[in-house]
């Protein structure tokens, strides 16, 4: 299923606010301190603090965020753009196998 632009990027969007939603949550961090180009190191996330948001988004999402991506995170932004990245791949139908 390919999308238009439009829809994308209200999907990433979307993706983008749940993404800081679960940071805030599993952070108890101040909504209004976190965006899109929030860095982890501005939030004070450490590599602990790191792995429970991955694993908060990997149920958020239903999806499994592989550990050499997520040991590549370290903004806000890169983490939306992976589970975006994740969830269109999530939606391809398999490629049919030739016989």
């Amino acid at each position: 299923m390919s999308y238009g632009l439009p829809v994308r990027l209200i999907m990433f969007e979307q993706t983008a606010q749940r993404v800081v939603d679960v940071i805030v949550s599993t952070q108890k961090l101040d909504p209004a301190k976190v965006t899109i180009d929030s860095t982890f190191e501005e939030l004070q996330i450490d590599s602990l603090d790191g792995l429970n948001i991955v694993f908060a988004l990997e149920n958020e999402f239903d999806i499994d965020i592989p550990d050499d991506k997520a040991k590549e995170l370290s903004n806000v932004r890169q983490v939306a753009e992976q589970i975006n990245a994740l969830l269109e791949s999530k939606a391809q139908p398999p490629a049919e196998a030739s016989v």
